[in-house]
């Protein structure tokens, strides 16, 4: 509302103007008639047994474009134009009747002429032209350059996709749903008619000529593609010839080997199980140690029928036990000598098996070399039917070839039409386009305000340096103050424009200073310094410094009301209480003295050579000690203070501190004492980097 009062005259006065100039374009406008010639062409239905749209070959497009897109984009194009015009000799435009009042019909070029301007006789025939008016006389004609000739015949012709349903029904025609291309072309001239009739004409004989073309490509590009698939499986064929060959040449024994050398081990390990248990079943290949069971095992059957008819007592079944006995001891003698004998065999096998490894190796690369030659040649063999089913369907299509679109309805004869095509719409135009100049009369003259917006301003119009810059803060969350508050350091990694801001203050401007009393101040109220002392302060209490913050300001106390800490002791306190009781933890290693519930006159506190002795105790005690200090402008205290004081940050607000206003606080500190000077608030385009991590949510200052 204030802009708008401020600036109301701007805004009547562009609206009259722009409403008055307007009025006179649209009053010329309806003085002008236009020829409008249509066409509406018929996009023909894709229907095919195959699953796969040859479509996408002739006319290759985006995946969710529809058929008529594609045939559009592809037919009716600036190439297509180009070659319309460049065939038929319509690179010109007509400069100059006479007499004035002539009509031209038609005109005719049988040859193309150079570009430039050539005088024409009407109605007499001639070998290079022939042009045809309503009354006798001469025209002068401007042949153009090809691109400059495509860009104007762009210019008169309109294209677009009609609903095509509306249009049937309203016609009383039979129901059928194509895509139904709308052409439109307008011109001053009546002569020009005929050039867009011959370009209706020329698109369906171009159709079918790039449509040839494009088959043809497309044939020749599969077919090559066929015989390079044919080379390849013929190589692939001649390579597994070879494999077989080598494989044939170099054959495996590792298995037989391997083999051997696992029933070597078996065998050793069950006649080991029958000298410890002679109970065990026997499995071997030794011929005497198995006519040794076979003749125990008669024996036992035989002394098992003496035991039941004499008894164990006779002397036949002691005498067939004692040769029982005998076989036994004789076998397990078999045995032991018999497991020596596969003992050395395992490992002569063992050795064998080291020693062909190396060629057993190899066999396997070659056994699996040619697995991988045949799936290849079978995939060589799928693509090749795939191939050659593509070329027979595009030989196919090439046969029964048609156009794409045909011809539904054409103008005979011309609509004629005003220039002027809205009368309220222009009346509205002119007043947004009045609007839209007065706010920008406005934004240039509150952009040449006496204020400051950028960091080379501030260099520059302030001949200063250790220039930094606060953006406008819009999420309290990611403020440091919050992040050392609530511990939330991943906020820190994610990253803001702001909180990063603060953070190359601090390392610019505070880390490598040798002393560590610190006020913080600006030229007038309310920019922002406490919230820049406040943050500064976390900032460096998030880099393990033990930190303390004093509320210098004791007559506004913002941060002591930030933190309600009203009706505290602090530093009005100081003088007649114990330094340590004014000290307040509000972190680990932040610590906060408020601005005291004493009332009296502030300049009496710092002027007080306590105020020194209780700075210097602070300073002993903490790493570094931030003072919120008043404005300086119309207020006496910060130039004391600054006295007390290693460094001062100055703060100044993006586009509202008037450039006087800060050359006057020079003048009443110690300007060289100023360590960095920060324009607070600001804002305009994003650098990448605010753009890649900012997130903004609510405002907030302090």
């Amino acid at each position: 509302m204030f802009y708008i009062k401020k600036y109301y005259k701007i805004f009547i006065f562009n609206l009259l103007l722009f409403l008055t100039l307007i009025l006179i374009i649209s009053f010329i406008q309806r003085k002008q008639k236009l020829f409008v010639w249509e066409a509406r062409l018929i996009i023909e239905q894709n229907k095919r047994n195959s699953t796969e749209n040859l479509l996408d070959y002739l006319y290759p497009t985006k995946e969710d474009e529809p058929t008529y897109q594609k045939v559009l984009d592809y037919i009716i194009n600036t190439y297509t134009i180009k070659k319309f015009i460049i065939s038929n000799n319509y690179n010109f435009k007509i400069l100059q009747k006479e007499p004035k009042s002539m009509l031209i019909k038609e005109i005719h070029f049988y040859k193309p002429f150079n570009v430039g301007v050539y005088d024409f006789k009407t109605n007499t025939k001639n070998e290079n032209y022939y042009i045809v008016s309503n009354v006798d006389g001469y025209v002068k004609i401007k042949f153009l350059d090809y691109d400059v000739a495509v860009r104007e015949f762009l210019s008169k012709l309109n294209l677009k996709v009609t609903n095509s349903s509306e249009f049937i029904k309203s016609k009383n025609l039979p129901q059928f749903s194509p895509n139904m291309i709308y052409i439109s072309f307008k011109s001053k001239e009546e002569y020009e008619g005929e050039i867009f009739k011959s370009f209706i004409n020329f698109l369906f004989e171009e159709n079918l000529a790039q449509k040839r073309e494009t088959y043809s490509k497309l044939k020749t590009l599969i077919s090559n593609q066929i015989d390079y698939y044919n080379r390849e499986i013929e190589n692939i064929d001649e390579k597994i010839k070879n494999v077989k060959l080598e494989i044939d040449n170099n054959p495996n024994f590792a298995g037989y080997i391997v083999n051997q050398i696992f029933l070597t081990q078996m065998e050793i390990q069950n006649l080991s199980n029958y000298l410890n248990n002679s109970k065990t079943i026997i499995l071997t290949s030794d011929s005497i140690i198995n006519e040794y069971l076979n003749k125990i095992r008669l024996l036992e059957d035989s002394i098992k029928v003496l035991s039941l008819r004499y008894g164990q007592e006779s002397s036949e079944y002691k005498f067939l036990q004692m040769i029982i006995d005998s076989l036994k001891s004789n076998i397990r003698n078999v045995i032991k000598k018999r497991i020596i004998y596969l003992t050395e065999k395992l490992k002569v096998l063992k050795e064998q098996e080291l020693e062909i490894k190396g060629a057993s190796d190899y066999v396997i690369n070659l056994e699996n070399e040619l697995s991988k030659l045949n799936a290849q040649r079978q995939s060589l063999m799928e693509m090749l039917s795939l191939l050659n089913k593509k070329l027979n369907e595009i030989e196919m299509e090439e046969v029964s070839m048609k156009n794409d679109f045909k011809l539904f309805q054409i103008s005979e004869k011309p609509i004629i039409e005003s220039k002027l095509k809205s009368l309220p719409r222009n009346i509205m135009f002119s007043i947004l386009f009045s609007i839209f100049f007065s706010l920008l009369l406005i934004f240039l003259n509150e952009y040449l305000k006496n204020t400051l917006r950028s960091l080379e301003e501030v260099q520059v119009k302030l001949n200063v340096k250790n220039v930094f810059e606060i953006p406008y803060v819009d999420n309290l969350e990611d403020m440091p103050f919050n992040i050392c508050i609530s511990r939330n350091y991943e906020k820190i990694f994610n990253g803001s424009y702001a909180l990063e801001s603060f953070r190359i203050l601090v390392l610019k401007s505070i880390i490598n200073q040798k002393f560590n009393l610190i006020g913080i101040t600006s030229s007038v109220q309310g920019e922002g310094k406490s919230f820049i002392t406040l943050n500064v302060s976390s900032i460096l209490c998030m880099m393990k410094y033990k930190v303390i913050l004093i509320d210098a300001d004791l007559r506004r106390k913002s941060l002591t009301h930030y933190f309600q800490l009203h009706h505290s002791k602090g530093l009005s306190n100081f003088i007649y209480t114990d330094y340590r009781d004014l000290i307040l933890k509000l972190d680990e290693n932040l610590f906060f003295i408020p601005a005291g519930n004493e009332f009296i006159d502030p300049l009496s506190v710092f002027i007080n050579q306590k105020f020194n002795n209780f700075l210097t105790f602070l300073s002993n005690e903490f790493n570094f000690v931030l003072l919120d200090l008043p404005p300086i402008i119309g207020i006496s205290e910060s130039s004391v203070i600054s006295e007390y004081l290693g460094g001062i940050i100055f703060i100044i607000k993006y586009d509202e501190t008037p450039i006087d206003k800060i050359l006057h606080s020079f003048e009443l500190i110690n300007k060289e004492k100023i360590i960095a000077y920060v324009l607070n608030g600001v804002r305009g385009e994003k650098s990448y980097y605010e753009y890649y991590y900012y997130r903004t949510k609510s405002k907030t200052y302090i």
